[in-house]
């Protein structure tokens, strides 16, 4: 049994962009550090590491911290998929849900996506090609809601709050569909439209733990890599929001 806590900050630990690396580690470093503590458990293990900053990103709609954690997040990721084998660990990127940011369309081919898109709006206007459907500061200029001019702004400053449709305390989560990646064992599973509960039915049914673990065909058939889950030991390595988890058994 192994208890390590690490604590960087005294509330929420800092967006990438914002953080002192002498002092708080990346999510790629934490991760990694994670899985090699881990690894020494002859009986398997459970990690779940979550990218909660993108979500704190986009609350603020702050794009450009919310697409560097998500980047951040991708290091974590291919961190994990390095120090893993894709015979014995199912690494499966998914997101609890997603949030109002919209590509406005149409902008200038090779324009960084966080500027201004290179086309006006009806308003003789320009805008940019990231927004939200809501958020805080809302960038309107008068009482009848004309948008403000944003010719002259660094829409790529880290601060920069993107143009949102209805002003709130927050920006909201939206509706939309999520994607789910996987690899390894049994991620032929994950494919498809299906319902979120099944996901973790479906990491339970290829460990061989909780409700699932019985179900016909489990972890002592062939996996989708080829191999005999009974004879040997399986990880599964789960991302979500995004959000990392291992679970490891013999």
């Amino acid at each position: 049994m192994f208890y390590v806590s690490g604590l960087f900050e005294e509330r929420h630990m800092k967006f990438h962009l914002h953080a002192d690396a002498r002092i708080q580690p990346t999510l790629m470093e934490m991760t990694k550090k994670a899985i090699e503590i881990l690894k020494k458990e002859k009986n398997g293990f459970f990690l779940f590491v979550e990218g909660g900053l993108i979500d704190a990103g986009h609350h603020k709609t702050m794009a450009k911290l919310a697409l560097d954690e998500t980047v951040e997040f991708s290091k974590a990721i291919q961190q994990a998929v390095d120090m893993t084998s894709e015979d014995d660990t199912l690494i499966v990127v998914t997101s609890d849900h997603s949030h109002t940011m919209t590509m406005a369309g149409y902008p200038t081919r090779g324009n960084d996506v966080l500027s201004l898109s290179g086309s006006l709006g009806s308003d003789n206007l320009p805008y940019t090609t990231l927004s939200y459907a809501n958020g805080p500061k809302n960038h309107q200029s008068d009482e009848n809601c004309a948008r403000r001019d944003l010719s002259n702004v660094d829409t790529t400053d880290p601060s920069f709050t993107y143009p949102n449709t209805v002003p709130l305390k927050d920006e909201t989560h939206g509706g939309d569909d999520v994607m789910v990646f996987a690899r390894g064992p049994w991620a032929h599973l994950f494919s498809g439209n299906y319902e979120q509960n099944l996901i973790p039915l479906t990491m339970g049914f290829a460990a061989g733990v909780g409700p699932a673990a019985d179900l016909e065909g489990g972890p002592a058939a062939f996996t989708s890599a080829g191999f005999s889950a009974a004879s040997s030991p399986l990880a599964i390595l789960i991302s979500v929001l995004l959000t990392t988890a291992v679970i490891q058994r013999v």
